[in-house]
């Protein structure tokens, strides 16, 4: 069929802009927690940083945190900047980053 004003393309309702930012200077936590409103979620970290940080993911509510792990039960941790997307199946699930002894800063972000 083709597109005309008697059939237009569909138009799809704006998403709502789902952002948690910081940086990291230290060995520590990011602050608040990121709760996917959808499957999909994106992850970015850059600066001029050392060290490691982790994903971490709670399944409570926040009351308990654990390592986001392979299935190998390897920990997810990155040492260099990287902008990587994540799917997450099940709704309301917590998300936050632990960094582990870096030195400089680390800039990060959660969004979708």
């Amino acid at each position: 069929m083709p597109v005309e004003d008697a059939n237009p393309l569909p138009v799809l309702p704006a998403r709502v802009a789902n952002v948690v930012t910081g940086a990291l200077t230290s060995g520590g936590l990011t602050g608040d927690a990121f709760i996917p409103l959808a499957p999909d979620f994106n992850i970015s970290i850059w600066g001029n940083w050392t060290g490691s940080i982790a994903l971490e993911r709670s399944l409570d509510g926040g009351a308990t945190w654990l390592p986001y792990t392979y299935s190998d039960g390897t920990a997810v941790a990155w040492s260099l900047n990287i902008s990587t997307s994540w799917a997450e199946p099940e709704a309301a699930i917590r998300y936050r980053l632990r960094a582990g002894n870096i030195t400089g800063t680390a800039n990060w972000r959660l969004s979708q």
